[in-house]
């Protein structure tokens, strides 16, 4: 019995040892999911003032000014 105490306490000690590590692990893992995201969030808005500006470029002034109204 004082054998499985032992063994179990060992157990508990080693997982309580590396619980830093995988916390430090699922930390880390998450930080580069939101760095994707942002990427990802950051493409797409200046492919979207991109194709604004192309889109602004087309317009005849007068076009342009009504575009600038409906904006506001």
């Amino acid at each position: 019995m004082q054998k499985l105490d032992g063994e179990v306490k060992a157990a508990i000690a080693d997982i309580a040892s590396m619980k830093p590590t995988v916390e430090a692990f699922a930390a880390a893992k998450l930080q580069a999911q939101g760095a994707v995201t942002a990427v990802r969030w950051t493409s797409r808005a200046r492919l979207l003032a991109r194709r604004d500006a192309d889109a602004r470029r087309r317009l005849s002034p007068r076009q342009l000014a009504q575009h600038q109204v409906t904006l506001r």
